[in-house]
Order: structure tokens, then C-alpha cells, then sequence
């Protein structure tokens, strides 16, 4: 017996619709879209990133797929992104000077712990910010002499009141003591350009200084979209 589509040649036979081809952008859907802008005005940065992170790790390939399609169509992933994680290629960074590749590269991939502080210590009128502090001195041009009986000469206990803070020199840090500082004078992305990175003499220092000029190959050139107001289409990779 001959298929109804044998019999009528002049009707094509249509495809099945495929889930894909069902999504639809339109905003009929409102008690979806009431639901993801809840959530994304109720959420701190970190821990959406951190949930999506999370996330990527318990999905199946083809969710992930759909994901990256919604992430595109969206403009949250643009072709800059798509060039810079699929680039294999073996990067310097002009900051801490560690061989890198582009999609490890992240905003605490780069590091650079602090030198070690000096102390800092300046007689001061009692205040919030100054600090009692016993000194024993038989010193008369600082702090007088004598005891309790006003003998010269004679070492006596003092209360002074001073500022005291470390000061960091790699960075200009000034901190109390006992103040918890992060061991990271910086941490942020790596980068190849020299211009933006801010160098010191303790801690951060260029490439010729390094030894690394002269060795280190060249940036590559990505072709890229305007992202965050910049025209980088054609330029490096390197954001910062």
C-alpha cells in the first residue's frame, strides 16, 4: 500500500519541531522572567558566580551546550570570549612574570604578595589613632628626666602617646598593627602589557630588570568585539 505522502507528492513532508526550535524570546513567559530577575536582584556577585561554577560541574554536556547558546544569544558571551578560551597559546605575564594560557587566566589568577612591613612610629596628642606606649628612657631632650624624687640621670617610665602603623612599602599600605592585611599586594588578571602594570622596586619589577626581555615571544593579536567601552577588535587579549 502506497504512503499518503506517495500519493500526494505535492505536500512535502515537514520536520519534526525540535526543542530548540521551539524556544522563542518573546516576554509571554512572564512568571519565567519574574523568576530570573528575582534572583538576579537578590544575589551577591560572588555567589552567582560561584553557583554557576558549581553548576557547569554537575550538568551534562548538552545542558552545557544549551547554557553557552542562552549565554550567547544573551551577549553575555561574545566572540571575544570564544577566542580567548580556545586559545592554546603560551602567554608571559609583564607583572609576576609566570608563563600563562589565556582561559586559565581569571581575575585572582595573578598574585603578588606584600614585603615585608616597616613600622612606623610618630609622637602624637592622645586621640583615636594614637597609641599609649611605655618607654624607658633617661633621655632629658626627649621625654625629661629623672624619677619620682626628680633625680637627673636616671631612667624612668614613660607613657607617650604615639602613632604607630605599618607601612608597606611595596604598595604605600598603612595599617594598624594587629590590622588583618591580605598577603596580596595585588590579585588580579595576568597580563602581557607593561603599560598596566604598576611597578615597584620591593616587590613588582619589569621584565628587563627580570631578565625576561628579550626571551619572552610576543603577544598575539586576537580579533575581538568592543567589550566594557573599548575598541579591542584587533588588539591583544589582555583586558588589564
Amino acid at each position: 500500500m502506497a504512503s499518503k505522502a506517495a500519493t500526494n507528492p505535492a505536500r512535502p513532508i515537514r520536520p519534526l519541531p525540535t526543542r530548540v526550535q521551539n524556544l522563542s524570546f518573546s516576554t509571554t513567559n512572564t512568571v519565567s522572567t519574574d523568576i530570573i530577575n528575582y534572583t538576579l536582584n537578590n544575589i551577591e556577585p560572588a555567589a552567582l558566580h560561584s553557583q554557576l561554577s558549581l553548576g557547569l560541574k554537575n550538568l551534562h554536556q548538552n545542558q552545557i551546550d544549551q547554557l553557552l547558546s542562552l549565554l550567547q544569544a544573551g551577549k553575555l558571551v561574545t566572540d571575544r570570549e570564544v577566542a580567548a578560551a580556545t586559545d592554546s597559546t603560551q602567554r608571559h605575564c609583564a607583572r609576576c612574570h609566570k608563563s600563562y594560557i589565556e582561559r586559565n587566566n581569571g581575575s585572582s589568577a595573578c598574585q603578588i604578595l606584600h614585603c615585608k612591613p616597616d613600622l612606623s612610629s610618630t609622637t602624637a596628642t592622645p586621640s583615636n589613632d594614637a597609641t599609649n606606649v611605655h618607654i624607658i628612657t633617661a633621655d632629658p631632650v626627649l621625654f625629661g628626666a629623672g624619677t619620682r624624687s626628680g633625680e637627673a640621670g636616671t631612667a624612668t617610665t614613660r607613657t607617650v602617646a604615639m602613632k604607630v602603623e605599618l607601612v608597606y612599602p611595596c604598595c604605600g599600605l598603612r595599617v594598624k598593627p594587629g590590622v588583618n592585611v591580605h598577603p596580596c599586594c595585588f590579585r588580579g588578571r595576568h597580563t602581557t602589557r607593561s603599560e598596566n602594570v604598576r611597578y615597584n622596586p620591593r616587590t613588582t619589577l619589569p621584565c628587563d630588570r627580570m631578565g625576561c626581555a628579550g626571551r619572552v615571544p610576543p603577544a598575539p593579536m586576537l580579533a575581538a568585539t568592543t567589550v566594557g567601552g573599548e575598541n579591542t577588535a584587533g588588539t591583544n587579549v589582555d583586558r588589564d
